[in-house]
């Protein structure tokens, strides 16, 4: 950061952080946030992502981008009025938000080490970094693994008790799934989670031949 900060300064150019996911990369790298953007002119903050507020984002630079900031705002019709709420939820999403956002990090490692575990032949896991879950696929496609972590079947009912659903998303050209753990997704949610995931692996080993490939981590 430091390099590019002051390399684009000796070029005349201004360094901006699209920091969306910002509390998540400072809780991933134990460091505050003002280490992180001390090598930045401008910076802008998501409050919905990683922090779980319905709405709301900040953008943060010295007063003469932020007079210029606002005027842009109001020319291209972004003004809001009677935004106190969203402004509250955003301050009670960031009420300890190293601990909230730790245990999200903690979850996602948490199925990434479970389906890392089961060494199935169609579906692998990195460890992640945050809270992102990427399962790769190998000889099945996405949507199809995603159509049986949004079914519940009679059998799976009767075998855990309840029906479970693992919303995620295709990824990669339907190479891979992107789970997501978030402030709404308890441990207890999780454990139900790796149940599921652990469901369709096993029936999708029952269906498929074994993959060599993969079959090898």
């Amino acid at each position: 950061m430091r390099q590019a900060y002051e390399m684009s300064h000796k070029l005349g150019l201004q360094v901006h952080l699209d920091g969306a996911r910002l509390m998540n990369a400072t809780v991933a790298l134990q460091c505050s946030p003002r280490e992180m953007t001390q090598f930045c002119d401008s910076i802008s903050m998501c409050f919905s992502k990683g922090l779980g507020a319905p709405a709301g984002a900040i953008v943060a630079g010295d007063k003469d981008f932020i007079d210029r900031a606002r005027r842009m705002r109001k020319a291209l019709g972004g003004g809001m009025r009677q935004v106190g709420i969203l402004a509250a939820a955003a301050f009670v999403a960031m009420e300890n938000y190293e601990t909230k956002i730790a245990a999200d990090h903690t979850n996602a490692r948490r199925i990434a080490e479970a389906v890392q575990a089961l060494r199935s032949p169609f579906v692998y896991a990195d460890y992640p970094e945050t809270n992102f879950v990427m399962l790769k696929l190998c000889g099945v496609p996405a949507n199809e693994v995603l159509d049986q972590l949004n079914t519940v079947t009679p059998s799976e009912e009767e075998h855990h008790g309840r029906g479970i659903i693992v919303r995620g998303f295709s990824w990669a050209n339907g190479t891979q799934i992107r789970l997501v753990t978030h402030c709404n997704i308890s441990d207890e949610d999780t454990t139900w989670a790796i149940k599921k995931i652990a469901w369709v692996a096993h029936h999708l080993t029952q269906r498929k031949p074994a993959s060599s490939k993969m079959a090898a981590l």
